[in-house]
Parts: structure tokens; sequence; C-alpha cells
């Protein structure tokens, strides 16, 4: 029956995380093992109270550590969110920085200049910070805008799939780098300066996903710098 879960990608669930022996926090590893590489694994705490009176809360880092072992894409919690948001912020923040899939922009540079007709090439280099795959195909992508905000162009690296990326550990995932050379589009004839942004979406360009990048134009690209597209003359 696990096979056939397993080859037909179904999650796997977890519960009461947490609710027994601090030191039996979670007893799935070896199941999770099986179906994070190709579905999420989802969790959820015991009752938070009841932890509490049980004294078998300690400091919750056995759900933490159930998030790593076990390649947790998604964490929900038994108990009042406010009350317990208040007493576990520091531990929320750890689980955040590691639930699911965490894309980074590690490195990234271009030309300062370029000719209006010329090649545009980018240098890059991305990991995933997370403990988990994401399930989707998802690409890097570059945005170049205009002084108005008016996108005009579009590049995307189908030869880098972030949901390629498997995870490690202590966010020490697996990086890939790549240079790309992108032909210009036949209507990106005008020389001057422009805004780049970098956005992670589907093979078209659309931003899906949202980075911890600032500098976010609200649709989920984030500026990086500028280019200058340069004419015969130089300018």
């Amino acid at each position: 029956m696990i096979s056939y879960m397993v080859k037909s990608k179904v999650a796997l669930r977890d519960d009461s995380v947490q609710g027994g022996h601090p030191l039996n926090s979670y007893f799935n590893p070896e199941a999770a093992a099986k179906f994070w590489l190709s579905a999420p694994v989802i969790l959820e705490t015991f009752h938070y109270g009841m932890m509490k009176e049980w004294k078998t809360w300690g400091d919750g880092s056995g759900v933490l550590q159930a998030v790593e072992d076990d390649h947790a894409s998604f964490l929900s919690i038994h108990y009042f969110p406010e009350e317990f948001l208040k007493e576990n912020r520091e531990l929320v923040r750890k689980i955040n920085l590691r639930l699911g899939y965490r894309f980074q922009l590690q490195e990234i540079s271009w030309r300062d200049k370029t000719p209006v007709n010329g090649n545009f090439v980018v240098n890059w280099k991305w990991r995933n910070a997370g403990v988990a795959p994401c399930y989707m195909a998802a690409y890097p992508a570059v945005t170049l805008k205009d002084k108005n905000g008016g996108i005009v162009a579009v590049f995307v690296d189908e030869n880098v799939p972030l949901d390629s990326m498997i995870p490690g550990k202590d966010g020490k995932g697996e990086s890939l780098s790549a240079s790309r050379t992108f032909a210009p589009p036949p209507h990106f004839n005008q020389a001057g300066q422009y805004d780049v942004y970098v956005s992670a979406g589907d093979r078209l360009g659309k931003p899906l996903i949202a980075l911890p990048l600032d500098q976010d134009d609200g649709h989920r690209r984030y500026q990086r710098g500028t280019c200058r597209l340069i004419g015969p003359s130089g300018k």
C-alpha cells in the first residue's frame, strides 16, 4: 500500500507531534523518507495546552526537529494561534526559515553595458535553503523595466530548474550555478538605462514564488540593480 501511495504521489500527514515523551516527539521519519521527494509531508502538533499541562512541550524544539527530519512542507498548530505565537515566536521564526522550500538567490551579475542588439548575459547562483523540494516546475527569470516601470524584456532560464534542487541539512541545500546568454527580443532596440528585476515562476516568466529579497515591485519581482543598453555610438 505504501509503495502504491508513493508511486501515486500521495502526501503523508503525521499528527500529534510532540504529544508523548520529549525524547519521542515523533515516530515517522522512516515513512516520511519514502514520500517527501515526490509529495508534501504535512505535520500537526499535539494539543499545545495539554502539552504544557503534561510538561511535554519543553521548548518546542521537537517540533522543529520533526520538520527537519520529515522534510515537512506544511505544519499546523493544535491550539489558539495568537496565544501560541505569543509564547513561541522565536520557535515559529526558526520553523518558517526551514519549512517547505526556500529559494535563495546567492549571487547574480551582468555586464554594465550591453549593445542594444546584443545578447544579455547573466551569471547567477541559486539554492534551496528549506527542508523540502518545490513540487511544481519553477524557473528563474530576469525582467528589464524602463524608467516608467514598463516591462521591455523577460528572460527565463529553463536550464536552471529550481524545483530540481534537493534540500540539505542546516540550510545547506543543493545549489545551481549558471551563466546564461539571452538573445534580445526583436523590439528591444531602445538605448538607455533599465532596471533589472529577478523572479521565480513558470517557464513563461510569470512570477509565482515570493523570494527573501527586498525591493519587491508588488508582483514578486525584486530589483537587483540597473543596466545600460548602448547604441552604435556607445551611448
